[in-house]
């Protein structure tokens, strides 16, 4: 994923990792700030959920790494982590947009991206 060298690759990633292993929606994921963590507790608060809750997500001591290693790789490209701050930003420092994450993941659906198979001619 270019460009080469830049945030953006390890945002994708770890973007991809807690959509999959949580299940919480894109726009979630992006309207996630850096204060709805508690990475030590491993607890995940999700803002702008469907039908205006604010569950709480447990995550994985995995997912828990990942995102602290997300984190520790903001802090050496010089992105702020204030806490108001958008977890996933681009490399404009900005809060990655909808259509473009959509468009850089694979495709998600409910056969979670796999292609059914075309029966064979009969």
């Amino acid at each position: 994923m270019t460009p080469a060298g830049s945030l953006r690759p390890w945002t994708f990633v770890t973007l991809n990792g807690l959509l999959y292993c949580t299940g919480i929606r894109v726009s979630e994921a992006l309207a996630l700030r850096i204060a709805n963590g508690d990475l030590d507790d491993g607890l995940l608060i999700i803002r702008h959920a469907k039908f205006h809750k604010s569950p709480a997500v447990q995550l994985h001591p995995g997912v828990r790494e990942q995102l602290t290693a997300y984190a520790e790789r903001r802090r050496q490209y010089r992105h702020r982590l204030g806490s108001r701050g958008g977890l996933f930003v681009n490399e404009w420092r900005r809060p990655c947009s909808y259509p473009v994450v959509v468009a850089a993941c694979p495709a998600r659906g409910p056969s979670g991206g796999a292609r059914p198979s075309r029966a064979p001619p009969a």
